[in-house]
């Protein structure tokens, strides 16, 4: 089961709001605080209902916190495709006549899926991959008969997605960034076609839950912009 944690400045601080969720058929224990003061509170009744993932309240989740927040990067990686379409619409550009780079440290199983899935749609993919990125090419000339492209002076990608925080590639017409330590989705966010009961808690981290939970799949899944 996973938990929720949300503030309530109007809260005493002395209370603790819990109820149990059911989204999309996951259980899920919602706890309500104060502030950051009475975490400690909230871990020990998350502990004792046996959570130990958390959808952090909105503005991000303190360090303090001795359960783990949820992690959003590998649901993002995990819909690299899903965003770079998305991207490609919004720059106006057909993917038969658009150019994709996938940027990263090693050919991890999301930077392969988006391979994978880009590469018969797109016009060229670029692969900078320090680690298992030739292995990957070979691959995908032998399965898909394409021969990807190289980084190179003058060749600008329409989209970039960097699976990491090493600094590769140059400019891309739209350059999204899916590792922990920066996430950057270039003004666009997830929402699911169906409806799902939503309080403060919402967003990405939520999403994010519910996708490791089994409970969303990328038909499910909609990507919009600000």
């Amino acid at each position: 089961m996973y938990g929720i944690l949300c503030y309530d400045a109007a809260m005493s601080r002395w209370r603790t709001k819990t109820e149990r969720l059911t989204l999309l058929g996951r259980p899920f224990l919602h706890i309500t605080v104060k502030g950051k003061g009475q975490l400690r509170r909230a871990e020990r009744r998350f502990r004792r209902q046996g959570v130990r993932t958390v959808v952090p309240p909105q503005g991000g989740g303190d360090s303090s916190f001795g359960l783990e927040w949820v992690d959003v990067a590998p649901f993002l990686q995990a819909q690299a495709a899903l965003l770079v379409e998305a991207g490609l619409q919004r720059l106006g550009r057909r993917p038969e006549e658009s150019v994709v780079a996938l940027r990263g440290r090693c050919a991890t199983a999301w930077l392969r899926r988006a391979a994978e899935t880009l590469c018969p749609k797109v016009k060229g993919l670029v692969l900078n991959v320090k680690e298992g990125g030739d292995a990957l090419a070979e691959y995908l000339y032998l399965n898909q008969g394409m021969g990807v492209l190289q980084e190179r002076p003058g060749l600008v990608p329409d989209v970039a997605v960097c699976f990491s925080q090493e600094k590769t590639g140059g400019e891309a017409g739209l350059t999204y960034s899916l590792c922990r330590e920066r996430i950057d989705l270039c003004g666009a966010s997830f929402s699911l076609k169906e409806d799902v009961e939503k309080g403060a808690w919402g967003g990405l981290p939520l999403l994010a839950a519910l996708w490791e939970a089994g409970a969303v799949r990328p038909e499910m899944l909609t990507v919009e912009w600000a």
